[in-house]
């Protein structure tokens, strides 16, 4: 359901075909351009609130926003565009609907519509724009006392199209797929101990960048945060908050009350993930999840701390806290800068030979959670070649394994068994074979058979056809290097 990312992303496509520069260019302007909506829409709505440091407040947390380590996914790989896209199109809308409450020029209330609509076919974090436009109107009425008449004109000319167009995108959504929510199964909705733990887990992966501590370390807390101990203390402290919100609501002053705002606009945004799977393992990977929640997070963040602390104090911490992101950027950075050198180099030294049907034996699927090129039945490889590569492939190339790098030096060898099965072993322990995605499993078609004698560490080709026909390649640091069929029971590095 994601036809309008479809539209612009084709769009793009004919502008710059594969052009990485245009490409890249363009993500990295996005996220800007995405950072200065969030910074003119909250800086406007701290200034009418009458919080202290306003504009101040609203730079911090954007700022943070973009240079966080979390958003490097989106920026950097293409796949992710749809996240920039929808979340973009998200605030338009909360543009439009403070704008409205402002100036109640009624062709904000169209403007607001018609992207409402484009991105219900964008990006499932539309989920979260009827509620944030609704809470944002009743701030404005509760709290700014815009009026009533106003607050009623935000139901009728937002709310109420919203809900139309929301509902039409579900029952196409039933009646295509027959699920009930979008781009997860309706059975991913579950309040058991896993999904309820996500909630603990995504502020330590945001807030306190966890993602960058040891594997031992972050597997211990993820551990706490499942235990019936860690779940007790994340939602005590949670309840204590809400009942304290509610009891001293009427008696807050309005950066108090737009602090409220904020709070409820996270618990919001990071419930809306928490059916989706969390990454336990890795850099960067999945962290497309948390493009839109950083956003508010970090906004959150810097309201909060605005609160607490003078001005001057809340420089240091913002600055310092902004540093201790822009190191963990630096070090994703780096991996998305070694990953590339590998798929560039794979790409454009690709020995290929028109004649025979070539089998990929361990394409890198990613470099620590840093994607990279992966399997599929269709070819992987052979689309992504088709696209960068003047000259385009006319033999049958196929993706029978990807796998799972921890160092760019780790790679694979070969041992030919006999003259129709080889053995293809990882060099290294911990970087399991992969297929689509998952964890590979044996397979055939009517070319070769897959045998997967451990998913962690090897398996076993038999080819079908007579050895000449084919011409296999295995890449290890980065490098291809060919199955030479001739040398039995050696092990081929």
């Amino acid at each position: 359901m994601y036809q309008f990312t479809q539209l612009v992303t084709l769009f793009f496509y004919k502008l710059f075909d594969a052009n990485a520069w245009s490409w890249h260019l363009l993500f990295v302007s996005l996220h800007a351009f995405n950072a200065t909506m969030l910074f003119a829409f909250f800086r406007r709505l701290f200034l009418n609130s009458s919080v202290k440091n306003a504009a101040n407040v609203a730079w911090a947390g954007s700022l943070l926003f973009c240079i966080c380590p979390h958003v490097s996914e989106v920026v950097v790989w293409e796949p992710a565009f749809h996240y920039l896209l929808g979340f973009l199109l998200m605030l338009v809308v909360l543009h439009c609907t403070q704008n409205f409450l402002i100036t109640q020029q009624i062709k904000y209330a169209w403007w607001g519509g018609i992207v409402f609509f484009l991105s219900s076919y964008s990006l499932e974090v539309f989920y979260l724009t009827p509620l944030f436009v609704f809470s944002l109107g009743v701030y404005y009425f509760t709290v700014l006392e815009c009026g009533k008449k106003k607050f009623v004109k935000v139901l009728l000319y937002f709310l109420l199209p919203q809900a139309i167009f929301f509902t039409l995108n579900l029952a196409l959504i039933h009646a295509r797929y027959h699920e009930g929510v979008a781009h997860i199964t309706s059975n991913s909705i579950r309040f058991n101990v896993t999904t309820l733990s996500k909630g603990l887990k995504y502020v330590f992966h945001i807030v306190f960048l966890g993602r960058y501590f040891s594997q031992d370390m972050r597997l211990k807390f993820y551990g706490f945060s499942e235990s019936g101990l860690g779940l007790s203390l994340f939602y005590g402290i949670f309840l204590v908050a809400v009942i304290s919100i509610i009891a001293r609501f009427r008696r807050m002053e309005n950066e108090g009350k737009a602090t409220v705002l904020l709070f409820t606009w996270v618990v919001l945004s990071i419930g809306l993930i928490m059916p989706l799977w969390f990454p336990v393992t890795g850099l960067s990977i999945y962290d497309r999840y948390l493009y839109e929640p950083c956003a508010i997070v970090y906004i959150f963040l810097a309201l909060l701390l605005n609160t607490i602390f003078n001005k001057y104090t809340f420089a240091v911490i913002i600055t310092l806290y902004a540093l201790l992101n822009l190191r963990f950027t630096h070090k994703v950075n780096s991996y998305w800068q070694q990953s590339a050198h590998i798929v560039n180099n794979l790409v454009y030294s690709f020995p290929n030979d028109p004649s025979k049907k070539v089998l990929l034996l361990n394409l890198p699927e990613c470099l620590d959670g840093v994607q990279m090129i992966g399997s599929r039945t269709e070819g992987e490889f052979a689309m992504m070649y088709d696209a960068l590569m003047p000259d385009k492939l006319s033999n049958p190339v196929y993706d029978v394994e990807a796998y799972y790098l921890q160092s760019p030096a780790d790679g694979a060898h070969v041992t030919v068994i006999n003259d129709s099965t080889c053995r293809i072993t990882l060099n290294q322990w911990g970087t399991w074979y992969l297929f689509y995605g998952f964890g590979a499993s044996s397979y055939e078609n009517g070319d070769f058979k897959v045998d997967m004698r451990d998913a962690g560490h090897l398996y076993d080709l038999i080819l079908k056809h007579p050895a000449n026909e084919y011409l296999l390649l295995y890449e290890t640091d980065g490098q291809w290097k060919k199955v030479d069929w001739d040398k039995k029971n050696t092990d081929q590095y």
